[in-house]
């Protein structure tokens, strides 16, 4: 975090790493977008953003980051099984951050 003349951090830049609301999530889709155009596919449609929306906290967990009270990442995740080490494991889908706000 950058410091100001007077030797204190800057609050304004500091970036929160949150879990994510549905208020959220309106946001996380328009990032879940920009990674579906980098990857050269196509993003959710409407029925998806649907279910997306409908889904979190039950089919997945979701943190974000963000910063000035914009979200600019996203981490999205669940829980899954392994039946050949007999336990269970953390499955990380998503980690994307805003090319602009990469590097923080």
């Amino acid at each position: 975090m950058p410091e100001m003349d007077d030797g204190t951090r800057d609050q304004a830049d500091e970036t929160l790493i949150r879990a994510a609301e549905p208020r959220d999530l309106a946001a996380v889709v328009a990032l879940v977008r920009g990674l579906a155009e980098f990857e050269k596919l196509p993003g959710p449609d409407a029925a998806a953003e649907a279910r997306f929306v409908a889904d979190l906290g039950t089919h997945y967990q979701l943190y974000v980051a963000e910063t000035r009270g914009t979200i600019i990442g996203y981490a999205l995740y669940f829980f899954t099984y392994s039946t050949f080490l007999a336990q269970p494991s953390l499955y990380l889908e998503d980690l994307y951050v805003e090319p602009s706000a990469r590097g923080r």
